[in-house]
């Protein structure tokens, strides 16, 4: 791979405009196509032959009603009142009475009727749902119309959170303030090593061009096969990781061997093909006797 990395740095360096270029159109066109197709996720997904799909299959087969587990319905009364107050008694059964009513519920469990599902003292307790859609199969539109039911209780003044898949469902946290401070982080930081605003801004910005290519594709590949809904997530922090990492053992290098006197191209070509071996202490691993010798230091 390293003569190949090598011919491919000499190339890029040789033909930066019509590399930037491209790179470009590829950016450009992968985030038009991804965003207008939408993603299209899903956790239907099984692992043949693994212990936990073998649990979940017998539990479909001889316990069909516990297959799913529950997901909690949490109602909290306001400070100094009690969910078994006479006032609340109407809007949780009417919120239970919905619930049962929904196609992809198979029962409910009021905390008024049973005291183990509520606190010592009253002012909390849950309904205990008991889906018969299996978290494959509940859909975000479906948890969403599930939550709406609960609008009685709500009206009435108590705080309702949903928990289980329902919950996670219609939940977006956001992770985009972690993705900023990360970023931020990272600027400090490489601009304290390399001391100049361009040396620090190109990890980060192929990091970010590489990131956007790469969540453009998962969305593009989510419509012909399917893509967990966790899978964006994990190629934003592997993407953001691997991205910076291997641009600073590039730029790093670059700049080693531009201050022991080599021109621009050649330095660029020889940093592109042994960045690989960041752990490496010595040059040029290929069978292929090389024409030139690196020395690198140890990452």
């Amino acid at each position: 791979m390293t003569p190949l990395l090598y011919r491919l740095g000499r190339f890029s360096v040789r033909h930066r405009r019509l590399v930037l270029a491209v790179w470009l159109v590829v950016f450009v066109g992968l985030a038009v196509a991804a965003r207008s197709v939408g993603p299209d996720l899903n956790d239907n997904l099984t692992l043949p032959g693994s212990d936990s799909q073998k649990a979940t299959d017998l539990l479909e087969a001889r316990f069909p009603s516990q297959a799913n587990g529950t997901s909690p319905v949490v109602l909290k009364a306001p400070s100094g009142a009690k969910i078994t107050d006479s006032k609340y008694k109407q809007p949780i059964d009417q919120t239970i009475a919905a619930f049962k009513k929904d196609p992809d519920v198979r029962s409910a469990t009021s905390p008024l009727d049973n005291k183990d599902i509520r606190s010592k003292d009253g002012g909390t307790g849950y309904i205990a749902l008991n889906l018969s859609a299996s978290p494959s199969q509940l859909t975000t539109d479906d948890a969403q119309r599930i939550v709406d039911e609960a609008d009685p209780a709500r009206d009435a003044g108590l705080d309702v959170s949903f928990g289980g898949y329902v919950g996670q469902k219609v939940s977006k946290p956001e992770t985009h303030l972690s993705e900023v401070i990360g970023l931020a982080m990272a600027v400090i930081v490489l601009l304290l090593t390399f001391g100049t605003v361009v040396a620090m801004g190109l990890p980060i910005v192929t990091a970010i061009v590489g990131l956007v290519c790469g969540l453009s594709l998962i969305t593009l590949i989510s419509h012909l096969t399917e893509v967990p809904t966790v899978g964006p997530t994990l190629a934003t922090m592997i993407g953001l990781g691997v991205g910076i990492d291997y641009a600073l053992f590039i730029v790093t290098r670059h700049q080693q061997q531009r201050r022991a006197g080599m021109d621009t191209n050649e330095p660029i070509a020889r940093s592109v093909a042994t960045a690989r071996a960041a752990a490496s202490s010595t040059g040029w691993p290929c069978s292929r006797k090389p024409r030139w010798r690196v020395t690198m230091n140890s990452a």
